[in-house]
């Protein structure tokens, strides 16, 4: 259990940082493709998870329909953040 208060404290912060770059997508490329990464391969690691164990609790099933939520919308910013900075 001692792993949890630091990974707590860390999805806190990206949690902080998408919203940051949530509002100038352009600006916050860098932090754009984290998300893109970070709910991709929490969604892959649930798949994994499903595969070797035969089954998820219900917890885990809502929290991958809702990282899969983050990563549709991370995709959608995506092209935004893809334009060049206006000047």
């Amino acid at each position: 259990m001692v792993y949890v208060h630091p990974f707590g404290a860390l999805m806190l912060a990206f949690g902080v940082m998408f919203f940051i770059a949530s509002r100038d997508p352009v600006k916050y490329k860098f932090v754009v493709d984290m998300g893109i990464l970070r709910y991709a391969l929490a969604f892959v690691s649930y798949f994994i998870t499903l595969f070797m164990l035969g089954s998820l609790a219900t917890f885990w099933w809502i929290h991958m329909v809702v990282d899969l939520v983050l990563l549709i919308l991370f995709i959608v910013s995506r092209p935004k953040a893809a334009e060049p900075a206006k000047a």
